[in-house]
């Protein structure tokens, strides 16, 4: 595009007309007070057609309107808060608390995973506005989560669930004798979800606007040992149409996100293990609003907490019921993903690349596991399968890799030579190579090959719920950790304050597996350099992957050791075959028996 004069002129002249069209001074101009009072949520903004006096047919209803929403607002909170009781739900995956005041989710402890104190994981405890309503009336906000709902329940028993059993809780709220709220919860004994149905009944005259909210403000806790290594997968996230949002605090203080305009499947909160997350039936929100805090120790980002609200879509028109199936579980991927909802997106498993590897890797884990009950015997098992399938490629790089020390003298004769002709000095280098049959790349493409699987395995190690605390044998407890032994009172750079035995033995057999490999005089700072430098990246990695590497190195170390490699008669007869076949082609049957073109 050309730019003029005459076109600068222009988009200056636009940037003016926008400016002033938004300044203060033109929307007094223009709309009067009108502009200084409206209403900064649409929804709350009152149709053109609707008539500011009510018409005295209607005087009845829109008295008794009023006497609600003055009902609403006089509300004694505190009388409210007093008269709240709780309910426990158990079952044989959690156990879970459910106040009356709001009829909201209080506290979550799982059963079957367990914190580094030995005790169940607590997601949630103490907490409040979580599945609670915002209702907008036509006087205020009516925040469902400061009243005390009545339920269907006798007191003073917990509720248990055993397998294959479901049971419905049903709370009311009344504000006039017509209008009522009523929340009914199912809870099953079979999984980790819960079903949630809202009803507003006879509540047509009281509401304004065009959308409600459905609140989740308990941030998750911290479960796992290291806080902030928890809290850096710790986000808010919502799905529209395949498209996901990745709300992060990072290390702000306070941050806001989202919109009122996204039409989400869902939204939740995580944290490295487990997540909450709430999906309407149905219909799909007309918005997704967050909000995250974060909690900081001497500068270290310890917890952060998210809050969530999905803007529903609200039919004033009838009573109206709305149905969400709420998540409260671990990022199992299997169960995520059976919900059918695309969930399993907001799960790491590496860049797009790498996905498919880390999905492979943790199918054949969670397969060969189905057998062998130790995570650390499948890594074992799954390192001898890696080395089976990469066992051709491997044996040809040492083939290729001792031809080239094989012809090393003749290739420093041609740098010698024709050191001062580069480009004669590669074609004769290439020529050389083809002679040989060599591929000075073909080295590299076995630990090529095994770049995109180490990351896959560190996504699976460090992030999947299966291996977490997954112990193998003596020191090694968990193998989605460091398998530290003690923990030093200072930090040393890039390698911590762990000290570990894995990645020490990892990096000896890197070292002698280097040293049987790299002959060459001028490669032999590598031989050191890669295992120190490998020893001290992977000191804060999980033991499962060292596990993995240490055992690839031995493994390489046997089958170099003892596999046959370089096999010049094969290649010589290999070479001749080739020879006589083209000699054969050129001069027919008289070639096959010609001493001299065999020779």
């Amino acid at each position: 595009m050309e730019f003029n004069r005459n076109t600068v002129l222009a988009f200056v002249l636009i940037g003016l007309i926008l400016i002033i069209v938004n300044s203060d001074f033109y929307q007094r101009w223009m709309l009067g007070d009108a502009a200084k009072h409206a209403p900064a949520d649409s929804t709350a903004v009152k149709q053109s057609g609707e008539q500011t006096q009510a018409p005295a047919s209607e005087a009845r209803q829109w008295a008794s309107t009023a006497d609600v929403v003055s009902q609403a607002a006089a509300i004694d909170i505190s009388q409210e808060r007093a008269q709240e009781k709780e309910i426990q739900i158990e079952t044989p995956l959690y156990r879970g608390t459910i106040s009356t005041f709001g009829a909201s989710v209080k506290s979550w402890q799982f059963k079957k995973y367990f914190d580094h104190h030995h005790q169940p994981v607590s997601l949630f405890s103490n907490g409040g506005q979580n599945l609670v309503i915002q209702l907008p009336t036509t006087n205020d906000t009516l925040n469902t989560g400061q009243l005390n709902f009545t339920v269907d329940y006798q007191f003073g028993e917990s509720i248990s669930l055993q397998a294959g059993q479901t049971r419905d809780l049903v709370f009311t709220k009344q504000l006039a004798p017509d209008k009522v709220i009523r929340k009914t919860y199912t809870f099953s004994a079979d999984d980790y979800t819960i079903r949630l149905k809202i009803e507003f009944v006879n509540w047509r005259e009281v509401l304004q606007g065009y959308s409600y909210l459905l609140n989740w403000h308990t941030g998750l806790a911290v479960t796992e040992p290291r806080p902030s290594e928890d809290m850096s997968y710790a986000m808010a996230y919502s799905l529209a149409n395949k498209e996901l949002d990745e709300f992060d605090v990072g290390a702000d203080a306070y941050k806001k996100g989202g919109s009122d305009d996204w039409p989400a499947q869902w939204a939740a909160v995580r944290n490295k293990y487990f997540t909450v997350a709430i999906i309407p039936q149905g219909q799909p929100t007309k918005g997704v609003r967050y909000d995250g805090r974060t909690t900081k120790v001497n500068g270290d980002v310890v917890h952060k907490a998210y809050r969530l609200d999905l803007v529903m879509p609200l039919e004033r028109d009838r009573d109206f019921a709305q149905e969400f199936l709420v998540y409260i579980g671990p990022l199992d991927y299997d169960l995520v993903k059976g919900l059918g909802v695309g969930l399993d997106a907001m799960m790491n498993f590496g860049w797009k690349i790498i996905q498919p590897f880390s999905k492979l890797v943790l199918w054949t884990f969670k397969f060969l596991h189905d057998f062998i009950p130790n995570y650390g015997l499948v890594i074992i098992v799954f390192s001898l399968l890696v080395k089976i399938v990469l066992h051709p490629l491997t044996r040809k790089s040492y083939q290729s890799m001792q031809e080239m020390q094989r012809i090393q003298p003749e290739m420093t004769r041609l740098r010698e030579k024709y050191a001062n002709d580069p480009q004669k000095m590669n074609a004769e280098m290439m020529k050389l190579y083809k002679e040989h049959g060599v591929n000075p790349m073909r080295g590299c493409l076995p630990l090529l090959l095994q770049m995109p699987l180490l990351y896959a395995l560190f996504i699976v190690f460090r992030s999947t719920i299966e291996l977490r605390q997954a112990p193998f044998v003596w020191w090694i407890k968990d193998l989605s950790a460091p398998d530290a032994i003690f923990t030093l009172p200072f930090s040393i750079p890039l390698y911590g304050n762990l000290v570990c035995v894995l990645p020490i033995v990892m990096g000896a057999t890197m070292l002698i597996q280097q040293a049987m490999t790299m002959k060459d005089p001028k490669q032999k700072m590598l031989v050191y350099m890669m295992p120190i430098i490998m020893t001290l990246a992977f000191n804060t990695f999980p033991s499962g992957l060292n596990l993995y590497y240490t055992l690839f190195n031995v493994l390489s170390i046997l089958q170099q050791k003892y596999m046959p490699t370089a096999v010049p008669e094969k290649k010589e007869k290999k070479k001749a075959y080739k020879k006589f076949v083209t000699d054969w082609r050129k001069h027919g049957v008289n070639a096959m028996f010609s001493r001299k073109r065999l020779k």
